[in-house]
């Protein structure tokens, strides 16, 4: 299961952004609850830390899971009157500042039933983002009608400041 904690925690984990996990949240839930199994929302500090954690977490798995990863080849489709092929698709850089992504939560959604946890929304923003990607091989032709033209070669496409928003 997940667990998300801040380093300055406790072994008990008793503070203010303790660890939250299903399986934490669903133990004191019982014991909260006096014994009635009911889940309960995570409190404002622990939906904070999770929030927080998110950030510091994601980030680096992102980038680390981004750079170096490769693409399946880009063809036009049969019959276009411009063929083209992109191949060899790389992504060869991707650069995410921490300081330019914000978790926040939008709103927290009551568990449907007393066994569920409940989901909470969450928007992600990213602003001035870049990434580079290394096209090994382009080629492209338009071989009927005037004028006839054929080329091909390599490129490294560069895009910078791009600002994404994610709700989920």
């Amino acid at each position: 299961s997940l667990a998300f904690a801040d380093a300055d925690d406790d072994a008990g984990g008793a503070g203010p952004a303790a660890a939250w996990s299903p399986d934490a949240a669903r133990a004191r839930a019982g014991a909260g609850a006096a014994g009635s199994g009911a889940a309960r929302l995570p409190t404002r500090e622990e939906r904070r830390a999770i929030v927080e954690n998110m950030k510091d977490i994601l980030v680096p798995a992102l980038r680390a899971q981004m750079e170096g990863s490769r693409f399946d080849d880009v063809a036009s489709r049969p019959g276009a009157p411009v063929q083209f092929t992109l191949a060899g698709l790389s992504l060869e850089s991707f650069h995410l500042d921490p300081s330019h992504v914000a978790v926040s939560e939008l709103t927290p959604t009551p568990p449907s039933s007393s066994d569920d946890l409940p989901d909470a929304v969450f928007q992600v923003s990213v602003s001035s983002a870049a990434l580079s990607v290394s096209i090994a091989r382009w080629t492209y032709s338009k071989t009927s009608g005037f004028p006839r033209l054929r080329d091909a070669g390599s490129a490294r496409v560069g895009v910078s400041g791009v600002d994404v928003r994610l709700e989920a």
